[in-house]
């Protein structure tokens, strides 16, 4: 296995992705397309705070495990650097980068998965509202947290604790710490 370390912004270190590959020979030209691995780029989950790498990685070996080529995307997370649509702008950074590197991974472009767990499956469908199907991708969603009203509600059980944790991802993401519930209603999805 290889694993590589892409960077995908020019000034902001952080944002990366991490390529997790099987060995592949250099393609060549007019290879069979059966030869080609799929690819699956992991959004993990954080709530918009921080990216929960240990869960990443356990989705990722299970992806290795079926001879993907995986990656795993490091996005744009805390205030102020997390205001929507901008992590949505660093996957679409991933996809591209991918893509046109297809060759050098020994993947078939057009079969990617994009596996998103909890506000990892909210950024994928941000990605997919913004990019108004240009680009097609299988897409798996693991525990999403895509209705943002809902989960709102679900915190607030939690008292202090809860609302506090939804400030941080509010003001990550909207730039304030109440947003109204049309404002989270705008950016929420149905699956």
């Amino acid at each position: 296995m290889v694993i590589r370390q892409v960077p995908l912004h020019p000034t902001i270190e952080s944002i990366t992705l991490q390529a997790l590959l099987w060995e592949y020979p250099p393609q060549i030209e007019n290879e069979p397309s059966e030869l080609l691995r799929p690819a699956v780029v992991i959004v993990p989950g954080g709530g918009y705070l921080s990216i929960d790498a240990q869960r990443a990685e356990k989705i990722a070996l299970s992806e290795l495990a079926k001879g993907n080529q995986v990656f795993i995307l490091n996005y744009r997370v805390g205030a102020p650097f997390a205001h929507l649509p901008m992590p949505a702008i660093d996957l679409s950074d991933a996809i591209t980068h991918i893509v046109t590197h297809d060759t050098l991974y020994g993947i078939d472009s057009s079969s990617i998965m994009l596996v998103g767990e909890g506000t990892g499956a909210h950024l994928i469908k941000v990605f997919e509202s913004q990019q108004h199907n240009l680009l097609k991708c299988n897409i798996r969603y693991e525990n999403p947290i895509v209705d943002l009203v809902a989960f709102k509600k679900h915190l607030m059980k939690w008292g202090t604790e809860g609302h506090a944790l939804f400030e941080q991802l509010c003001m990550a993401c909207f730039g304030t710490l109440s947003p109204t519930d049309e404002t989270l209603s705008a950016w929420s999805y149905d699956l």
